[in-house]
């Protein structure tokens, strides 16, 4: 029998390279179950590099990335249990802030039902003060 894992997200030795430029070099971390945390730093030190992978839009070059205990190396953006949200004005333009909050909750498969969805994407913008938009 095995346990529930005890981190969220855990980095393994993790480094990414483009070319012959290093992003990221031997990071280890370890994201403890429902941590909240900031990843702080100046341009250029790796931090969106990281997002990146945890989303599964990079691959490492080594080490591992975890989620939940698992191995996500190789595993696409689409099928990993985390979310990511660019920069960019917005996710998808045509949508407002409310549709593109419940954009992420509406792919989840079982599928949710709608009232759940709605009391969800509530309290995420009630969090941010972003009701109404």
């Amino acid at each position: 029998m095995t346990s529930a894992p005890t981190n969220d997200i855990e980095f393994r030795s993790v480094t990414k390279r483009y070319g012959a430029v290093t992003a990221v070099s031997d990071i280890n971390l370890s994201v403890p179950k429902g941590a909240f945390v900031a990843l702080l730093g100046p341009s250029g030190c790796g931090k969106t590099t990281c997002l990146r992978m945890i989303g599964g839009f990079e691959q490492p070059s080594e080490g591992e990335v975890l989620i939940a205990g698992s191995i996500a190396n190789g595993v696409p953006a689409y099928r990993r249990p985390v979310n990511m949200v660019f920069q960019q004005y917005a996710l998808f333009p045509h949508f407002d802030v409310e549709k593109n909050v419940a954009y992420g909750l509406k792919q989840l498969r079982p599928r949710l039902p709608a009232a759940e969805i709605a009391r969800r994407v509530g309290e995420a913008l009630e969090m941010v003060r972003l009701t109404g938009f």
